[in-house]
């Protein structure tokens, strides 16, 4: 097998990017057939994990596939159930089992609830015990 020289660093030219692109295509198959992890391999090699990962990934846009695991297409993924909103309206919250208070005036029973109107109550009491004007 010829081996390619790796292109200078800074070396853009469109030799030097072919070169790249070969040297890393043999490398990934060397990979793939040596059966090692990533890991170990970039290890035996002396690259960096990112960037195998990364020729990984371009090798395989470049060849027109989806990137994968060692060159394995995934399982598309299912997309989720479209989120639709529906019209809510908001209530207080219920007071807890609240009841109503009862106040004896002028032999009269007035039961006040918990949202009594507090004006209301003394117009009323002062009526009842005769201080007020009736309405």
């Amino acid at each position: 097998m010829a081996k390619t020289t790796y292109p200078e660093l800074g070396d853009n030219t469109p030799t030097a990017r072919a070169q790249r692109v070969t040297h890393w295509r043999r490398l990934v198959e060397r990979w793939k057939a040596s059966g090692l992890a990533k890991s170990t391999f970039c290890e035996r090699e002396g690259i960096s994990n990112a960037s195998l990962h990364w020729w990984l990934r371009e090798l395989e846009r470049r060849n027109g596939r989806r990137p994968g695991v060692r060159g394995m297409r995934k399982a598309p993924t299912p997309k989720a159930p479209r989120t639709e909103f529906v019209p809510v309206q908001v209530v207080p919250a219920l007071q807890a089992a609240v009841k109503a208070v009862e106040l004896v005036v002028a032999g009269y029973v007035v039961r006040v609830v918990p949202d009594f109107d507090p004006d209301t109550l003394r117009r009323l009491l002062d009526l009842l015990e005769g201080e007020g004007e009736p309405c």
